[in-house]
């Protein structure tokens, strides 16, 4: 194993032999890491340069979580577009959630106003129909006590006729006595 100082401060290290890599597991470990991380960073990369080309291509859904997953474990190794994109990604999210609680609400709003207007409907059918239920019963009760009353003309015709008849018939016998 050697290890020489970069030209920008950093270290490198060079691999003397292929036997180091097999046997040494901590080294495995080290560079399957690093794998993962650079296939991680490149697949952001990757999606950063989709949205350089087509402004519309943000992150969504499980992109942007795997996007914020890289950020929180890699933040540091973010290239610039990486980070721009995270960023215009989580805008929109941000500007979507709130579109989606405006259209909640205005939903609800037109809910609670059909709501007020179908009460008022109702209300107002109710009331007719008490209205209706009143005249009607009021009709009844008129024509209840018209006949009535035609009745009890009927009878004070029906004993003034026969008040005449008995005064007629009264009045024949009187007649034929004499």
């Amino acid at each position: 194993l050697m290890t020489s100082g970069g030209g920008d401060g950093a270290q490198a290290v060079e691999i003397a032999h292929e036997a180091l890599i097999r046997s040494w597991a901590r080294l495995r470990a080290w560079l399957d890491e690093e794998r993962v991380k650079l296939a991680r960073l490149d697949q952001l990369d990757h999606w950063a340069g989709d949205w350089r080309k087509n402004p519309d291509a943000l992150l969504t859904g499980s992109r942007l979580a795997q996007g914020e997953e890289i950020a929180g474990q890699w933040g540091d190794d973010l290239g610039d577009d990486g980070r721009a994109l995270l960023e215009a990604s989580r805008a929109e999210q941000r500007r979507l959630q709130a579109e989606a609680r405006r259209a909640q609400r205005a939903r609800r709003g037109a809910v609670g106003a059909a709501f007020v207007v179908l009460s008022g409907f109702t209300g107002f059918s109710w009331v007719q129909m008490q209205r209706t239920k009143d005249a009607e019963q009021k009709s009844e009760t008129t024509e209840a006590r018209r006949k009535v009353s035609e009745g009890e003309r009927q009878r004070a015709v029906t004993r003034a006729t026969v008040t005449e008849l008995r005064v007629r018939g009264e009045t024949a016998e009187v007649g034929r006595a004499e």
